[in-house]
């Protein structure tokens, strides 16, 4: 009885909800039926990354391909991650969902973000033993006032109901933002950025860790921080993000 009642509650507060703050699109914000999606222009514009794709860093194909089957930057510069996969490709429609995301304080939406992230990273969430996130200097976050990545980590933490702690890397370097710079000058300029947290180092040793990100453009700052956390004795870091970019 008392649960029937919480149900009928929660559904009286969602409906008032729908009412007073009408549903909107993530992306161009106009108003749809229903919290925690996409009117149906910006679904079918938004790429979202399907099989087949890289089996290593989750780029999609754009020819059919068996399973396994590995991109050619993954062969010729093998990542030091074990695998990565995106929700979806960044493009014109999707920088807009990240933008607002990461900028303007859109962190209502992170929660139906997370729930795209396990439907993309199940099996990924599955193998892993500890979620992170990529961190932010110290600096940058009293600019910005959150992480979207931790925010994305913990929303996703609790709802597969995994051991989250985004204390695992520190950013002890400020750095200019990578928007903007050059593949060669993205790896310098997050080179020495990372250190693990000496107060978890003890918590990485031969685990698998999942990091999450907002996007991965060129890949230099998860290489960063993977390499920190294998040098600190991670067994395998996987890595889930919402966009990818992909080149043509």
């Amino acid at each position: 009885m008392i649960y029937t009642s919480n149900r009928k509650i929660k559904a009286l507060i969602d409906r008032t909800t729908d009412i007073l703050f009408p549903p909107q699109c993530f992306s161009c914000s106009i108003n749809i039926e229903s919290q925690g999606s996409l009117c149906s222009t910006c679904w079918e514009a938004i790429e979202f990354i399907t099989t087949p794709q890289c089996n290593i860093c989750g780029t999609p194909f754009e020819l059919e391909a068996q399973d396994g089957s590995i991109c050619g930057s993954c062969i010729a510069t093998p990542p030091l991650f074990t695998n990565a996969r995106s929700v979806f490709r960044y493009n014109d429609k999707s920088s807009r969902i990240i933008t607002d995301f990461k900028y303007y304080d859109k962190t209502h939406n992170c929660k139906y973000f997370a729930a795209w992230l396990i439907r993309t990273g199940n099996e990924l969430i599955e193998k892993s033993d500890i979620i992170t996130s990529v961190p932010l200097h110290t600096i940058r976050l009293l600019g910005r006032r959150y992480n979207q990545s931790a925010l994305l980590c913990n929303s996703l933490g609790k709802q597969a109901e995994k051991q989250v702690n985004n204390e695992l890397i520190i950013r002890h370097k400020h750095t200019r933002p990578q928007a903007g710079l050059t593949f060669k000058t993205r790896i310098k300029n997050v080179k020495h950025a990372f250190k693990v947290n000496k107060k978890f180092a003890s918590e990485i040793i031969g685990k698998n860790i999942l990091l999450i990100d907002d996007v991965i453009t060129t890949g230099s700052t998860i290489d960063a921080c993977t390499k920190t956390l294998l040098r600190a004795g991670a067994s395998n870091v996987f890595v889930l993000t919402l966009a990818i970019t992909v080149k043509d």
